[in-house]
């Protein structure tokens, strides 16, 4: 059997041997200005900037609204979304509040409220449960949420926590949720900000890992 023959009888299996994809952006790549063509801006001015040596997203302090951006390609199966935010408050009553989410605007989605000291998963715009939370003005803030078994009994895990002194990621997840089946969970990755504080906020690193259903066994 010849080497070109090998190749083409065994390269199908190595592309389907794999049950994840991934999508990363670290805007590093990205020209300065508009959000790369592959972001999907839902509502807000968003802008590639350079900051600390790097390349960053910014959100502006003006409006005032709950804006956010969807990344990566749709999905309806398990997912894994992170990111980091950094935003800072304004004097003691003015607090920024931000998070990322999957499956699209109506999907699971885990948001630190600073104001509150609350880690909050939301849904279809409700929140529908919370743990507590101590956010650190002007730090990176590291966000993870997982969604496993999207449709039958879904089980979301939220890992959040502060940059600090180079601080790993907790091996308790912050938040633990388990939903009822649901057929119609499906969209891509997101991240929101909302800058009370009327201050800017960035957002670094996004990253999604899609898990397809394994085909059925003939």
């Amino acid at each position: 059997m010849n080497k070109f023959f090998s190749l083409l009888l065994f390269t199908p299996l190595l592309a389907t041997s794999s049950w994840a994809d991934e999508y990363v952006q670290d805007f590093e790549k990205a020209e300065l200005g508009y959000p790369p063509d592959e972001l999907m801006v839902i509502d807000g001015e968003f802008e590639v900037i350079a900051h600390e040596g790097g390349k960053a997203i910014k959100l502006p302090a003006d409006p005032i609204i709950e804006c956010g951006l969807l990344f990566g390609k749709s999905s309806k199966n398990s997912m894994t979304v992170e990111g980091r935010a950094f935003a800072e408050k304004r004097g003691r009553r003015s607090f920024p509040r931000f998070g990322i989410g999957l499956h699209g605007v109506s999907g699971y989605r885990i948001r630190v409220v600073a104001a509150t000291k609350k880690l909050e998963l939301v849904r279809f715009e409700e929140v529908i449960h919370s743990e507590p939370f101590i956010w650190k003005s002007g730090e990176w803030c590291h966000l993870k949420i997982k969604l496993t078994n999207s449709h039958d009994k879904p089980k979301v895990e939220a890992w959040v926590w502060m940059a600090g002194e180079k601080a790993k990621q907790p091996e308790t997840p912050t938040l633990t949720y388990e939903g009822e089946a649901d057929s119609s969970s499906q969209g891509k990755a997101s991240v929101w900000g909302t800058p009370y504080s009327g201050k800017d906020m960035l957002f670094d690193d996004l990253k999604v890992t899609w898990t397809p259903s394994k085909p059925k066994a003939k």
